[in-house]
């Protein structure tokens, strides 16, 4: 039974966090024990700990300080990764995964100890100086950098040579059996404080300034005050992160204002019951505008048998074959997105059948089974090439 850390960039809710719950509903017991090192004691901590996960919290400070107090960066770097070490050393740790490509600490850890690295890269960085560099360092410490989509292999191979030994693609998966439940059990919107007699447009995604919330709230001006499709109703289902009090939010708030959207528009908030409030929408739409690697507002909506608009950017159109299971629209317009999503709108029996394929495919190609099985099939081959034989169980 072989003992794997995992490293979250950090303790509060994130999509990374999110994809790591789902890896561990399907993570064979008898094979592998996981241990969770959180750099903060945010929520996720809680919410890993009440799944019966054993974590560990090492103080670890943000990546983004490396330019603006690299004094202390640095120090820092030094400090956590000493302690992450003693950690490892300490739990009797056989293989360290870093789940995302922003926590360095475990990786230079790690190889200081011979431990074998899988280095999770869920993001295209943006190509400057300071993250080429940084990138050539995963790729370094890293035994197998597993990059989400072939957009983002494709983006670390492009930065750094000789990169292409070591990158492989593991989509990530999701769990068909909440979406199957949310559907079977059938809470109606007015259970679920939902506005009726409405075509609901829903945003599953947090609150981020580059998840296009700002285009979709310009199309949808255009939908009701241009198409007079005075019915829609846009629905915002995720949180602004702490760290940004609010201001984002407050940013949307205001333009829905400007735009007229009063009684258009709804914040839910983060929502538990996502699967629920995705199966009593109509269309899911995620116009990202940065190369969004493989969201999972997109997997969320297909899971839920709704078809997805989305841009054509990063690893989205990976997930979405256009005009088969959703659609896909150029990134920042709003009045090709207001087209597009009115043609659903407007076109029931088409939209049921995107649906329809978007669940489909995902069953074929994206579960959290299929995904598992990839991550432990990767384990066990690192296990034979490093001459590591994990013999113990975790007491």
């Amino acid at each position: 039974m072989a003992r794997i850390a995992y490293f979250a960039h950090t303790g509060g809710v994130s999509g990374p966090n999110i994809n790591l719950i789902r890896l561990f509903q399907a993570l064979d017991r008898n094979r592998f024990v996981p241990l969770v090192y959180f750099p903060d004691p945010g929520s996720a901590v809680a919410t890993f700990s009440e799944m019966g996960e054993r974590c560990r919290v090492v103080r670890m400070a943000s990546l983004e300080r490396a330019v603006s107090r690299a004094p202390e960066y640095v120090a820092d770097l030094f400090r956590a990764t000493w302690q992450v070490r003693r950690a490892l050393i300490a739990d009797g740790v056989d293989l360290v995964h870093i789940n995302t490509c922003v926590t360095p600490y475990p990786g230079i850890a790690a190889r200081s100890l011979g431990i074998p690295v899988v280095w999770h890269v869920r993001e295209c960085l943006r190509p400057n100086p300071i993250n080429n560099l940084y990138l050539k360092g995963i790729v370094k410490l890293a035994h197998r950098v597993v990059a989400v989509s072939g957009a983002v292999r494709a983006h670390v191979e492009r930065l750094v040579r000789g990169a292409a030994g070591k990158v492989v693609v593991i989509n990530n998966g999701i769990d068909l059996d909440r979406f199957e439940q949310a559907m079977s059990v059938g809470k109606t919107r007015r259970d679920l404080g939902l506005p009726e007699e409405t075509i609901l447009i829903t945003v599953p995604a947090f609150l981020l300034p580059h998840k296009g919330h700002e285009t979709l709230l310009e199309a949808a001006s255009v939908l009701v005050h241009e198409m007079n499709l005075s019915r829609i109703c846009v629905l915002f289902a995720g949180e602004e992160p702490p760290e940004e009090q609010r201001r984002f939010t407050t940013h949307l708030k205001r333009l829905c204002t400007r735009h007229r959207l009063e009684g258009h528009v709804q914040f839910l908030g983060l929502r538990k019951d996502l699967p629920a409030v995705l199966a009593n929408t109509d269309i899911v739409c995620l116009p990202s505008t940065c190369e969004d690697s493989f969201p999972n507002g997109v997997l969320e909506g297909m899971a839920a048998g709704k078809p997805v608009v989305a841009t054509r950017v990063g690893g989205i159109p990976e997930l979405i074959e256009d005009g088969r299971t959703g659609l896909l629209v150029s990134q920042g317009q709003s009045r090709e997105l207001a087209q597009v999503l009115a043609q659903l709108v407007t076109d029931e029996a088409r939209a049921r059948s995107m649906g329809e394929e978007g669940r489909r495919r995902v069953g074929q190609r994206f579960t959290g089974r299929l995904h598992a099985e990839r991550v432990q099939g990767l384990y066990e081959e690192l296990f034979g090439e490093c001459g590591v034989r994990p013999s113990h169980a975790l007491t």
